[in-house]
This record gives C-alpha cells, structure tokens and sequence, in this order.
C-alpha cells in the first residue's frame, strides 16, 4: 500500500473517531436521550469548523456523524454529550499562553471563548448567563415563548401544511439559545397583519426558488396577492431548511409591518434612516474571524461537491453501460438514447439537490446567511469575487432596498437557529447589530396594528 504513516494514521484515528461517534448515537438511543450537544476543545488548536459548532443542540433525530456530529474533518478531535436544560457549572479550557487549565462557565461557547482568551476583543465571563433559569426547586422557565400553531396565519395550519409547520415549530422550540425577541416576533406573525380582513390573497407553496412573491394592481400600487415559497422540511437534518424557512418568514414579517398595509412597497426595513446609516458605514471589511470562517466553509463546500460529483459521474457510467446494453438488444438508438438522457438528466437533478441538502447544513446550517449579509454589504462584490458562496452577487444587489431587505432577513434567521453566529457578526459590525436589534424591537410595536 503506497502511503505515508501520516496519512494512515489520520485515516485510522478519523475514522475510529467516525465509528466511536456512531456507537454513542446508539448508546445515546438506548438510554432514552433526547437531545444532544456538539463539545469540542477550547483551546487555540480548535478550527474554525468545530469552533462553530461547539454547543450547538440537536435532537436525537438529527444524529449524522459528519454533519451535526463529529468527526467534521480529518483528526477532528470533538465530542458529543446528553444535553439537559437545567446544566450550570463549570467546563474546562486551556490557556493559549500558558498552556494551563482553567475553568469558563459551562454555557461558554468557543466563539465566546476564543473573543475573550485568544482575541482578547470582549471581557471575560465570569458568571453563567443561560437563556433558562430555574424558578423554585422543579419548574425551568424559558425566557422566550413556545412557538404553537396558533401564532401563525391560519393558511400555515391547513391540510398538508400543516404538518410542516409543526415541525418547523418542533425544530425552533428545541434551539434552547434562540433569540428571545426574535423568536417572539415569530410568535406574532398571526397578529402582525390578517392578509384576509385587507382584501389580500395568502398562499404558501413549496419550491426551488424560495421567495415572498407579491402581485399589485399597475397603477395604484395597491397589494392584491402575497405567496410564501418555503422549504417543504424533508429529510433526517433539516437545520438548513428551516434556516431558509426563518429567512423568508421575516421577509414576510417585513412585509407586514410596512407602513401603508394597501401597498406592496416601503416595507419596513426600508424606513429606519439610522438602519441606513449603520448599514452603509458597515460596508468596509471582514474580520479575521469571519473570513477564517467562510474558507473553512469553503473547503467543506468543495468536499461536499467533490462528492455529489463522483456519485454523479459513477451514475452516468452505469446509465451508458445500460445504454450499450440496449442498442446490443436491438432497442432503437432513439429510444436508447432517450432513455439515456432521462436517467442522465435525473441524475443531474440529484446531485444538485443533494449538493444544496449537504451544502446547507454544513457547519450546523447558517453559514450561507451570514455570508449572504456580507455580501449585501459589499452591494453584492463578494460573491462576485467567490469571496462568498452563498449571496445574491451584483445584479441582485444593484439597489439599496433588497441589500436591506435580505440583511434584515438573514439576521432574523440567525437570531434564531444560530445566534453564535450573530455574536461573531456582532464582534465585527456591532453598530449594524444594534440597528437589526432595533428593527426586531419596533416590528414588535407594531403588533396588533394590521388587524
């Protein structure tokens, strides 16, 4: 076997580590478990991949090494753990000076850990601050409301729809470090706007080209016809779907809370000046963080399509040996060859879909919205330049209006399924944070007017 000791110990230690993880999927079902966490190592050797994913929560459901467990990537050295509301303590660290171990409380992420031991660019934490806190001996309150049917529109609890929406609910409810206040504006979706007393038709529908489309009669501007496109929630992780699925419901809540509910334009991310301020002076630059953040993405992006390639290719190999096998019967080379390019054309379809599947859950999901608000900020250059995957690029971005709408969007999403993310973002535009905050707030105000 021609390799070097190196590389066979990185395929035996990575893939140990791979097996190792399965059988604590396994243990983990045996016991009852119902949620587990993402633990790896706080100290300076973390990469940027496992950094990000370290205490992130997940259901037993979306148990997938590789994907929301470890081994990410090649000698990866992460872990996974039962997760339990009520855990207050203390959780260790080495010092990337000393080398030394010190003790950080145990909702300390590595995002947090790193801006405080190693950037040195916030204070730190000495004290837990989780999002839930006990009241008395037994009861666990939560500091944000349980999402239910009954918050949303009624369109999102009919027929078929309505077991999408559950779990969407389901998934939202089990992100235990949510964004109070966002996850709250979610919650007032049912009372935000009634589309129904204004004279508008609402619809949802389930496609590739994920979007709230509006239709508006020519001459008076005024709105007649809002259809939500989402992600029909499919598959074991479906992290990246319901990113997705938040992005577009804060179009919508956008949408809602404009100013006159009889047009179709000046939704409200548009009509805050300082929001405007703040955006165009956050244009400039990425953080080392960040940037170290979306090359890691990239690099998992590359393998993932390296993959979804090769089992393309193999497919297409068979579909021809078919093909042969045909036209040797005697089958027309028509129809031989229609069947070919069928089997050729679907296989396509696949490796797309899959590629998005994989693409949008790497990392834990989230990854392509901040990526999208850079590229926003950058009027679209980013993607452009594959600074960035995931973004609109400069056609979309032309105008001031959609790098607003999509920013605001895309903030929404990650204050809800991933707000290590917003803290990070946070660290390098805190200005533009303050104003997204601020937009979440005032929506808030506004609750009840469109009824």
């Amino acid at each position: 076997m021609n390799t070097s000791k190196s590389n066979a110990g990185r395929l035996i230690m990575t893939e140990s580590a791979y097996f190792s993880n399965l059988a604590q999927r396994d243990a983990f079902n045996e016991l009852d478990v119902e949620r587990f966490e993402v633990i790896e190592t706080l100290d300076a050797r973390t990469c940027p991949i496992c950094g990000a994913m370290d205490g992130q929560v997940f259901p037993m459901s979306e148990y997938e090494a590789g994907v929301t467990a470890p081994p990410f990537h090649p000698w990866c050295r992460g872990a996974t753990i039962p997760f339990f509301d009520d855990d207050v303590g203390e959780r260790a660290a080495r010092d990337p000076e000393t080398g030394k171990t010190h003790y950080v409380p145990s909702d300390m992420q590595y995002t947090e850990w790193k801006a405080s031991y190693v950037d040195k660019t916030q204070p730190p934490r000495t004290k837990s601050n989780t999002a839930l806190k006990k009241d008395g001996e037994d009861a666990i309150i939560r500091d944000r409301p349980e999402l239910t049917l009954s918050d949303f529109p009624a369109e999102f609890a009919q027929g078929a729809e309505k077991r999408n929406t559950q779990r969407f609910i389901d998934f939202i409810n089990g992100r235990e470090n949510a964004d109070p206040k966002a996850v709250e504006l979610l919650a007032s979706m049912g009372e935000l706007e009634n589309f129904s007393a204004n004279g508008i038709k609402f619809s949802i529908s389930h496609g590739a080209n994920h979007a709230v489309q509006t239709s508006h009669l020519m001459y008076t501007g005024e709105l007649r016809e809002v259809k939500l496109v989402i992600p029909k929630l499919a598959g074991e992780n479906i992290a990246g779907q319901v990113n997705t699925t938040v992005h577009e419901k804060f179009h919508l809540l956008d949408l809602m809370a404009r100013n006159d509910p009889k047009k179709a334009t000046d939704w409200f991310s548009t009509q805050s000046a300082s929001f405007k301020t703040a955006f165009e002076a956050s244009r400039s630059g990425m953080s080392t963080e960040v940037s170290d953040l979306f090359k890691a993405f990239k690099t998992s992006y590359d393998d993932v399509l390296t993959q979804c390639n090769a089992t393309y290719q193999m497919g297409v190999k068979e579909a021809q040996r078919v093909y042969d096998a045909n036209r040797a019967a005697n089958m027309s080379w028509s129809q031989a060859r229609k069947a070919y390019n069928d089997e050729v054309k679907r296989l396509d379809k696949v490796r797309k879909e899959t590629a998005d599947y994989l693409s949008r859950n790497l990392m834990g999901g989230g990854v392509g919205n901040l990526q999208d608000i850079y590229d926003a900020l950058s009027a679209g250059a980013y993607r452009d330049k594959g600074a960035v995957i995931y973004g609109h690029g400069t056609k979309y971005y032309r105008h001031l209006e959609p790098q607003l709408h999509e920013t605001f969007a895309n903030y929404g999403a990650l204050s809800v399924t991933r707000p290590d993310l917003v803290e990070m973002l946070r660290r390098d535009k805190p200005d533009l944070v303050a104003e997204l905050d601020a937009l979440i707030e005032g929506m808030l105000g506004k609750v009840g007017d469109g009824k």
